[in-house]
C-alpha cells in the first residue's frame, strides 16, 4: 500500500504528462487551423491589401466585391 505522499507525486507525475500532451495537441490545432484562417482572411482583402496588410488579420473588408468579381469571371463560369 502506498502512502498519501507517494500518491501525490503519482498524481503530480500523471498531471504533468497530461499538462505536456495538451499543449502538444494545441501546437497541432493551431498548425491545422491556421491556413484556414488566412484562407478566410485573405477572402476579405482585395489584391492590394493582400501584399500590403497584416496576413493573419483583416484590413479592409472586401468580400463581397470579391464574391461578386468572383462569380462574374467569365460569363460566370463558377455558377455553371
Amino acid at each position: 500500500m502506498s502512502t498519501p505522499t507517494e500518491k501525490v507525486i503519482q498524481r503530480a507525475r500523471r498531471s504533468g504528462g497530461t499538462v505536456a500532451a495538451n499543449a502538444v495537441m494545441a501546437l497541432f490545432v493551431v498548425y491545422f487551423l491556421l491556413p484556414f484562417w488566412w484562407l478566410l482572411v485573405a477572402a476579405t482583402k482585395d489584391n492590394d491589401g493582400l501584399f500590403g496588410s497584416d496576413p493573419l488579420w483583416f484590413a479592409d473588408m472586401q468580400l463581397l466585391r470579391n464574391m461578386r468579381l468572383l462569380f462574374a469571371q467569365d460569363d460566370g463560369v463558377y455558377l455553371r
